[in-house]
């Protein structure tokens, strides 16, 4: 416990030193992270004993301004036990503002099992070492209308136009699951081939201006088991691109079966958010986040943010593990 709390300092002294996000941002980050890190496709489903898993989310951020980022996606993830590889897909649409992104991407990852005393079962610790790739459609609305009190952005053209460009998309990752999920690391990278849009900007010779920085992304989190119906689970998630300061987002979540209650604070005079998921059926979760806004921007209009997930799980006889009770009472099964 020592060295998770120790991995996770780090984690955010490396996050102070680095700087903000610029992938796509979520407040439930912790119910779908495959779609940040590669490595993290076919762990388990939030409050479920399934790795088979279809995820839809939807995201209003700072409802009341104008041209503020609207979020959608829908993936899927799953693990294959006789290739001891998790696989997924996940397709987005992101909108700021005048920019709006819509693309596909596949996941892989191999996982290697630790030594333990659950070698060979579901509960066994292991680390995952993934890849993500796709294409993003870019595109650019030159009829948006957009603040210029400062003056246009010399990079972006005004008038009646729109374009659009097609660009790689390549992320990598690592992740650690401890015994039991009883903790969880992992780093990730996305945009790693810092695509330029220098095409669709229709602005020529700007070079290194218009490209796409890379992300770069660590989370963690440990589960202190209350009961056997209830734990506390407290999160961590940095993200930045080089830019000081970095975001950060440090979460604490409730859990009493079947219902979850969580509260997430995003440093550097963001938001504070209130969020409540619960399972249905042992299979279906929803969840629910109402971000309040703690910036400026609640000063030209409703700066709070709405975000709905909804995911369902499937079970098969190559990724439907034991339940937690039963690898606790001695009958952990073999299936991962």
């Amino acid at each position: 416990m020592k060295n998770f709390f120790f991995v996770v300092f780090l984690m955010i002294g490396f996050g102070l030193e680095a700087g903000a996000q610029v992938y796509f941002q979520n407040t439930m980050y912790s119910f779908n992270r495959f779609v940040y890190n590669p490595a993290a496709a076919g762990i388990q489903a939030p409050g479920t004993d399934y790795t088979n898993t279809l995820t839809l989310l939807g995201r209003q951020q700072w409802v009341g301004i104008e041209g503020a980022p609207r979020l959608m996606s829908a993936s899927y993830n799953t693990y294959l036990k006789d290739l001891q590889s998790g696989v997924g897909a996940y397709v987005i649409q992101d909108r700021l503002g005048p920019i709006a992104t819509t693309g596909l991407n596949v996941a892989y990852n191999y996982r290697i099992e630790l030594n333990s005393p659950y070698s060979g079962t579901s509960a066994a610790p292991y680390i995952s070492i993934g890849i993500n790739g796709g294409l993003l459609q870019k595109s650019l609305n030159g009829n948006f209308v957009y603040n210029q009190d400062n003056g246009p952005d010399p990079l972006v053209p005004v008038g009646s136009f729109s374009a659009s460009a097609l660009v790689p998309s390549l992320g990598a990752g690592v992740y650690l699951r401890g015994a039991n999920d009883q903790f969880f690391v992992g780093l990730s990278g996305q945009d790693l081939l810092e695509p330029s849009l220098e095409s669709i900007l229709l602005t020529q010779g700007v070079g290194e201006d218009t490209d796409v920085d890379r992300s770069f992304m660590l989370m963690g989190g440990y589960r202190f088991e209350l009961n056997t119906d209830m734990s506390l689970e407290p999160q961590v998630f940095v993200r930045t691109d080089g830019i000081f300061p970095p975001q950060v987002d440090v979460s604490v979540y409730w859990r009493y079966k079947p219902a979850v209650f969580g509260v997430n604070y995003r440093f550097f005079n963001d938001s504070f958010s209130g969020i409540f998921g619960f399972n249905v059926l042992d299979r279906a979760f929803i969840g629910y986040s109402f971000d309040y806004g703690l910036n400026a921007l609640n000063a030209l209009g409703d700066g709070n943010s709405h975000e709905i997930i909804v995911s369902w799980s499937f079970p098969s006889s190559d990724n439907t593990p034991r339940r937690e009770t039963d690898i606790k009472s001695g009958n952990p099964g073999d299936i991962r």
